[in-house]
C-alpha cells in the first residue's frame, strides 16, 4: 500500500483517504482542554478527517452529550489509581484495531501514556 501525505489528507493509490485521529485525555469534563478538544474536532474538515475520542478515566463527564451530538465516537477505559500499564495496552490495541494515522494526547497522558505506545 502506497501511501502519501498530501495537503488535503493522505492519499491512497491515487485516492483520498480520510485521515484518522485518536485523541486521548483523562476525562471530558468541563475545562479547558476539553473545549480545546471539542474545538479541535469541530473545526476539522470532516471529508478529510475521522475523529475519535478515548478517555481514560472511564468517566466522559457533562460535555459528553455535546461531542457526541457532533457525532464523535468517545471510547473509555477503566483506569486503575496510579499508573495502569494496562492502559498502554489497552490504547495500542485501539489504535491496531481502528488503524489510527494520528494520535494526539491532550494534558500529561502524552508523557504517561502516550509516548509508551510508540514502542
Amino acid at each position: 500500500m502506497d501511501l502519501r501525505i498530501q495537503g488535503k489528507g493522505i492519499r491512497e493509490s491515487g485516492k483520498q483517504k480520510k485521515i484518522k485521529i485518536l485523541h486521548v485525555t483523562f476525562n471530558i469534563r468541563i475545562g479547558v482542554v476539553e473545549q480545546v478538544i471539542r474545538q479541535l474536532v469541530s473545526n476539522v474538515p470532516p471529508d478529510q478527517h475521522v475523529n475519535r475520542l478515548l478517555c481514560i478515566d472511564e468517566h466522559v463527564g457533562e460535555i459528553e452529550e455535546q461531542i457526541r451530538a457532533q457525532g464523535l465516537q468517545v471510547h473509555t477505559l477503566e483506569r486503575a489509581p496510579g499508573f495502569d500499564l494496562n492502559v498502554i495496552r489497552a490504547i495500542r490495541e485501539l489504535i491496531k484495531k481502528k488503524q489510527f494515522d494520528l494520535v494526539h494526547c491532550h494534558q500529561y497522558t502524552r508523557w504517561l501514556y502516550g509516548w509508551p505506545i510508540t514502542f
